[in-house]
């Protein structure tokens, strides 16, 4: 029920024109790619959204898989950021089977918070290439008080 609710949410969000605005993952983007290993093959980016991120990945590794559960996201990806190298596939990444040591890297922007613990190391263990790389940019959680009045002031820089 929960999964259903955050895939309705993405699927709205999709249909927003925000192409060219900053938001606080975007800004993050060319520094993750420089992550990427200069030899990196195949790559899977989890929680793809809108595919811009994809297309950066698909200057750097030779084959991207970018999975989405969001209709709307992969529709808006296929349409606006569609390279050669790269698959888009709409599903749930918890249901999605690779076979093992697949990857030279797995990347995911602000999706690990929306699956269950722990289940992003016990899959990069299976399914990376030894060498290979596990790059997360995500949401912290914060369990107490003074940490909820620190990340707020997050929103600071942000106007």
């Amino acid at each position: 029920m929960q999964s259903e609710l955050i895939k309705n949410d993405f699927n709205e969000i999709a249909l927003l024109d925000d192409k060219n605005k900053w938001n606080h993952n975007n800004c993050y983007y060319k520094s993750l790619i420089k992550l990427i290993p200069e030899n990196a093959v195949n790559c899977l980016e989890i929680g793809c959204g809108k595919g811009d991120l994809s297309v950066l990945l698909s200057k750097k590794c030779r084959n991207v898989i970018a999975v989405d559960f969001s209709e709307n996201m992969i529709a808006y990806a296929k349409n606006s950021n569609s390279r050669k190298n790269i698959s888009y596939i709409c599903a749930d990444i918890l249901d999605f089977n690779f076979s093992d040591m697949t990857f030279d890297v797995i990347i995911s922007v602000a999706t690990v918070h929306h699956l269950p613990d722990d289940w992003i190391f016990e899959f990069a263990l299976r399914k990376l290439n030894k060498g290979g790389k596990l790059i997360i940019l995500d949401i912290p959680r914060s369990d107490s008080i003074p940490e909820k009045i620190f990340w707020g002031f997050a929103v600071i820089p942000n106007f």
